[in-house]
């Protein structure tokens, strides 16, 4: 089966660079403030005010390291697509945790195969996971997973490239349920003109779209049913 035709990614060499430089910056930042502010509040004397704060404080960390995650998936090369079981691009253990995620919903083998840059596969789910679990940048509630196979319906077009789907193509389709809708025209633009407060989500979407596309993956949406998935070609 011949996959979709490949979209454009997103950003150039120069952006890239600076989104790795970035992107590491804010960990060295993050990371020391992360474990300070957990030894913190390990403390149990700690007035109840004072455990409020550091909660918030986490907060803000861990938007911090979410926006510092979406930098290096703008960043990241990849390697070259090799068959993978879909089983092995889900969340892991430390995935999960931190996603909250409460289930996974397997309506095909885990050990589907598809051809896939994994490191870029497992980007775009956890963005998907993301955008599906999170207002603004902190997540707020678990996304339910479902990861099924089957064929898309035909004419059904990436809505980030316009790719379109044949009959006879075979995909695996990732879905995070979420309330947290995502217009077509975001992303197709995910870094086009965004309202103050609303850069870290539109990030969130770019690294979904440079992702996606670099596992060789596209995106469907339902606008009508209000879903959003990711589609890789089945082996």
């Amino acid at each position: 089966m011949k996959p979709l035709r490949r979209a454009h990614s997103v950003g150039d060499p120069g952006t890239s660079a600076l989104a790795a430089i970035i992107s590491h910056e804010l960990n060295n930042i993050a990371v020391p403030m992360d474990g300070f502010a957990e030894l913190a509040v390990q403390n149990t004397a700690l007035h109840e005010p004072v455990r409020y704060s550091l909660d918030e404080m986490r907060i803000a960390i861990g938007r911090i390291k979410a926006l510092a995650s979406d930098l290096e998936s703008l960043a990241e090369n990849g390697s070259r697509p090799a068959p993978i079981a879909i089983g092995d691009c889900m969340p892991d253990a430390a995935d999960a945790d931190a996603l909250r995620v409460d289930k996974i919903d397997w309506q095909c083998g885990v050990s589907t195969v598809v051809t896939v840059d994994r490191a870029h596969a497992r980007r775009a789910i956890h963005s998907l996971a993301v955008i599906a679990a999170r207002g603004t940048s902190q997540f707020t509630r678990a996304p339910d997973w479902s990861v099924s196979v089957g064929p898309a319906a035909a004419g059904a077009r990436c809505v980030a490239c316009g790719a379109t789907t044949r009959r006879k193509d075979i995909f695996v389709f990732v879905q995070a349920y979420g309330s947290h809708s995502v217009t077509s025209d975001a992303l197709r633009d995910p870094l086009g003109c965004a309202r103050v407060g609303r850069a870290n989500r539109r990030l969130t979407l770019a690294a979904l779209v440079h992702s996606a596309h670099g596992a060789g993956g596209h995106i469907l949406q339902n606008e009508t049913a209000g879903t959003l998935m990711l589609a890789f070609p089945v082996n």
